[in-house]
């Protein structure tokens, strides 16, 4: 993709770790920032901190007393090592002062299959995944990793609300085309997943997946990478992260 002709014909839907791979990599055959450059912020999944039922604990702030009584006890599930997900959890254990024990898994399924039957305690995962789970009783939400509560859960509160603040996460999805793409064809690019984005039918998809929909201008979109990489480079040099 970095490579490819910049003329419009070949754009890259990038996940949010793109920005945590490069915190993750010290050699990446392309450079995250000076490669590419951004078309639109598409939108974002909120991020959740889960428990199972069996857990003596209903709120955030029960949930750190615990792990602060018990340092490495409580085990966390992930879909890897190096993962949003992975970061997301070792970023919520730095800013509130808590020893959690890293359970990697290969791929999401078998993480949250790990979480329901008590393997491990407790797993940070996004809203498409969580909310049939909790709708269904097999695990609980306690805290949103958002500015915000959300919609679908009300009842919810944000980690921010117990007083922690730091804490927030997602996993974004953002359109991306060469750096030396023509800016006329770029705002052509931007003006057409703009407009996508605002279709009710569209809006109403994305509402059903429990993605918040942005639709960010192309330098929204480089601010927004350059200060994920910052962010993410800071957790995986606090926390020894490494990738598989």
């Amino acid at each position: 993709m970095a490579k490819s002709a910049p003329d419009g014909y070949t754009v890259l839907m990038a996940f949010s770790s793109h920005a945590s791979n490069a915190a993750l990599f010290d050699k990446l055959p392309f450079d995250t920032v000076k490669d590419f450059q951004g078309v639109s912020l598409i939108g974002a999944v909120p991020h959740i901190l889960l428990v199972n039922p069996a857990m003596p604990v209903k709120t955030v702030p029960e949930f750190i007393k615990l792990a602060k009584a018990r340092p490495g006890d409580i085990n966390y599930s992930t879909p890897g090592n190096g993962t949003p997900l992975h970061l997301a959890t070792e970023l919520f254990a730095f800013v509130t002062g808590t020893k959690l024990t890293h359970v990697p898994y290969k791929g999401a399924q078998p993480a949250m299959v790990s979480t329901i039957a008590g393997e491990t305690q407790t797993t940070i995962t996004t809203m498409v995944v969580a909310t049939p789970l909790m709708k269904a009783g097999r695990l609980r939400g306690i805290g949103v990793l958002n500015a915000k509560r959300l919609e679908a859960f009300p009842d919810i509160p944000t980690v921010a609300e117990s007083g922690i603040k730091g804490t927030e996460s997602n996993s974004w999805y953002g359109m991306y085309v060469p750096v030396a793409t023509p800016r006329p064809i770029v705002e052509r690019l931007h003006g057409a997943m703009v407009k996508a984005l605002q279709a009710p039918d569209i809006r109403q998809k994305f509402t059903e997946q429990t993605v918040e929909v942005i639709g960010s201008t192309p330098e929204e979109l480089d601010r927004h990478t350059r200060a994920e990489i910052a962010k993410w480079s800071k957790v995986v040099k606090a926390s020894g992260a490494k990738p598989d």
